[in-house]
């Protein structure tokens, strides 16, 4: 990160400005919100600590700021005006508020933030810089028995808890949140590694597209939770035969027991011809799971955005004509099971498409304000919108009750226009702060699935090879913080 420090701490004073506009987007997301928004979740491992005393008079007139789980509950201002940082190799810590704040730790992951008012008391106004772990993190030199009391009175008094080699804008909702593992490539980690990855990075669900032994190996035990595929290929054979359906799931679910199995999805993107084995395969897993005593582990199928001939305004959201007809069977037989319809939604694809007819800063997350005002509903992001239309076009299938999963969405870092780590991180940052809060009409977690894991070098050239948060050598391709 490229900034200016100041080694002095003076009340109300920044001690270090961010210069490189890779990193002030972050604080510019973390604007004033509402309660029940999003606000800057502290995790990872404690490297160093920031005491929050009297950062300038007045303090005593500001409202307690209460955080459970990265979501505002109650309080005055946004826990980003309490404690905004942004680390990326060094630090940013910014001290503009006036609050003491109270952080809960449990196992090293933050569970709850307490901002409380203050009134001034004495300090000293030195600072001094502590390196751990290659990440500088500067230390407010207080009055270590005037912080000890301050303790007593708002609980234990910690601080900053920097999140070592990523920038830390933690998601309000970490179960929302899991990583596509697609193995495209001749060049990736094994996969016990990559499962060591996934725990690692606090990755807490794993699709896979197929069921790949030494990953499902790997993974038993872990409570990572799992999304397996049965992919295109075998759709026709899981159609004809309820015992072939039944051998499949003894093979790969039944053979497994250590695997926290969340989803079966039965086929990718099924196109054409092949919709046609679609539901009767999806009937057959599903008899299969429910005989094998695995019920519980629902069935479902991954769809394409593109199966959407109306997406905006998401009111009129439908299916094309050509979807509407293997469709409408689908969503019907998930609403009498209970499973979701998981969709890959890629704005990233629908701006690319045609750059001059939309504002990247709406695929991006970043745009200013509402851009789809929808009756009472106002859009600011294509993600949303997308969502929303498919919630529309399933209800018109009596899929009203039906869940929808994004089993796959991202940004790629390279291979074409406006495809770059830069715009990738910051989609990626938002989308995984963003769904914890759910879309306009629909409130609550998101339940999302970022692709991919890694940059998969056999996959078509171009964009195709570039959505991975790694490449295979296990380095960030950018950081990302989940």
């Amino acid at each position: 990160m490229k900034g200016t420090e100041d080694s002095s701490l003076v009340s109300g004073e920044t001690v270090s400005q961010v210069t490189d506009p890779m990193e002030s987007w972050l604080l510019d997301s973390q604007a004033r919100e509402p309660e029940g928004s999003p606000a800057t979740r502290l995790d990872g491992p404690l490297v160093g600590e920031l005491a929050m005393d009297t950062l300038g008079p007045g303090a005593a007139t500001q409202a307690p700021v209460v955080v459970e789980d990265g979501v505002r509950v109650s309080g005055g201002p946004m826990l980003h005006d309490v404690l905004p940082i942004v680390t990326a190799g060094s630090s940013m810590v910014d001290l503009r508020s006036e609050m003491t704040a109270s952080i809960s730790l449990s196992q090293g992951k933050c569970t709850k933030v307490v901002a409380v008012p203050e009134m001034p008391k004495k300090t000293t106004k030195e600072s001094f810089r502590e390196r751990k772990k290659g990440v500088l993190v500067l230390v407010s030199h207080t009055d270590r028995q005037s912080l000890s009391m301050a303790s007593q009175a708002v609980a234990s008094m910690f601080a900053l808890a920097l999140l070592l080699g990523a920038f830390a804008s933690i998601p309000h909702s970490v179960e929302s949140i899991g990583v596509c593992y697609g193995m495209s490539a001749n060049n990736l980690p094994a996969a016990s590694t990559v499962v060591g990855m996934f725990k690692s990075y606090g990755i807490n669900s794993m699709r896979l597209y197929a069921p790949d032994q030494a990953a499902l190996q790997a993974v038993g035990g872990t409570g990572v939770n799992v999304v397996v595929g049965a992919p295109n290929d075998v759709l026709s054979a899981l159609a004809a035969s309820p015992a072939a359906a039944a051998s499949w799931v003894r093979n790969n679910i039944q053979a497994y027991p250590k695997v926290s199995f969340r989803y079966v999805c039965v086929g990718n993107e099924v196109a054409g011809g092949a919709t046609q084995n679609l539901l009767p395969a999806m009937q057959n897993v599903q008899g299969a799971l429910a005989s094998a005593g695995l019920g519980h582990i629902k069935v479902t199928t991954s769809v394409s955005q593109a199966i959407l001939g109306v997406y905006s305004p998401p009111s009129a959201g439908a299916f094309t004509g050509e979807a509407d007809a293997f469709m409408g069977p689908v969503v019907q037989f998930l609403a009498r099971t209970g499973g979701p319809l998981m969709a890959n939604i890629y704005p990233y694809l629908a701006w690319a498409y045609n750059p001059s007819a939309m504002d990247m800063r709406y695929a991006l997350f970043t745009a200013p304000g509402t851009v789809v005002q929808d009756g009472a509903y106002g859009y600011q992001n294509l993600f949303d919108t997308t969502v929303d239309a498919f919630y529309t076009a399933m209800g018109k299938h009596g899929g009203d009750g039906v869940k929808l999963v994004v089993s796959e969405s991202g940004w790629p870092s390279g291979g074409g226009q406006a495809a770059n780590p830069a715009n990738a991180r910051i989609y990626n940052q938002y989308l995984i702060n963003h769904v914890g809060r759910g879309t306009p009409r629909h409130p609550g977690g998101i339940e999302t699935y970022v692709f991919s894991m890694f940059n998969e070098n056999q996959k078509d050239n171009g964009v195709e090879q570039n959505w991975g948060l790694f490449y295979p050598n296990m380095q960030h391709v950018y950081p990302i913080s989940f």
